[in-house]
Formats: C-alpha cells, structure tokens, sequence
C-alpha cells in the first residue's frame, strides 16, 4: 500500500475500513500514520489491538511488549498483553502475564516510596530484589539513584 501524506484523509479512510471490518487495510493505513506522526502514542496501541482481532496474537503481543519496553506506565498496553494472553493463550500464559504486571505494581510502589522520601525502607526492597532477580538491571539503577539521593556518591556508583 502506497502511504498518502494527507493525515485527514487517512484517518477517515481508517474509520471508513474499520467500519466495513476491514482490518487489515485498517492496519496497513495505521502503518502509514505511524510513519507520518512517529511520535504519535494512540496508533501503536490501536495497531496492536488491530492485531489481536485479526487473529495475529504473536503481533499483537510483540506490539504490545514494545510499547511496555518504551513506556513501563502504559496501563493500556498492559491491558492489551492480559487480552491477548487471555483470548489465545492457554491459562499458564495468563499467570505469566499476571505474575509480570503483579511485578511492575510492586516496582511503582518502590518508586514511590522514593518520591515520598522513604529512602532507607525502598533501598531495602531493592536490596531483596537484588537477591530475587540478580540480572534484573533496575533494583541496581534505583539503589544508584537513591544512593545519589543521600549524597552518597561511593556506593551509588557502585
């Protein structure tokens, strides 16, 4: 498909393909959006989503993963991974995902212990994190921060 450069008429060409549930011509358009507004944040998610109701879940799920790997706060994409996980996959696969999004809360609540200044009792967790998930960079990344927090210079470059 050749990508036109009118952003108006490609978006009402999108609504008119999903209306006839045209989807994959939904998503070749979208493609050429994203082309043209790279830095557009709804497009993907709705490519992805496109996706899954094509039956194309591997795709839907890796355009999921990217945009959870740009964005850790993106609740939609992690409501994406759970649909995805949940229409195609077997029950396992859902505990995998719920597992992993039980992960990411615990991580946001360490942030905040951080922002709230509670940096002795978010250190410690990230300490047993490190015990938990030693290839996991991030325990390491936050303990650095907020060793830099306390002006502690020596151990947050460690």
């Amino acid at each position: 498909m050749t990508c036109s450069v009118a952003w108006d008429v490609d978006v009402v060409e999108v609504r008119r393909k999903l209306t006839a549930n045209l989807l994959p011509d939904a998503i070749a358009i979208i493609d050429c959006l994203i082309a043209l507004e790279p830095n557009d944040k709804d497009l993907p998610l709705l490519k992805a989503h496109l996706h899954s109701h094509v039956g194309n879940p591997d795709a839907a799920k890796q355009l999921f993963e990217d945009l959870i790997s740009k964005n850790t706060f993106l609740v939609k994409a992690y409501h994406g991974l759970v649909m995805v996980a949940y229409e195609y996959q077997s029950g396992t696969k859902l505990e995998v995902v719920h597992k992993r999004v039980e992960r990411e809360i615990e991580m946001f609540k360490r942030k905040i212990r951080v922002v709230k200044g509670k940096y002795n009792d978010a250190l410690k967790v990230y300490e047993r994190m490190v015990t938990e998930e030693p290839r996991d960079f991030r325990p390491y990344f936050f303990q650095g921060i907020i060793y830099s927090m306390l002006k502690k210079n020596d151990e947050a470059e460690k």
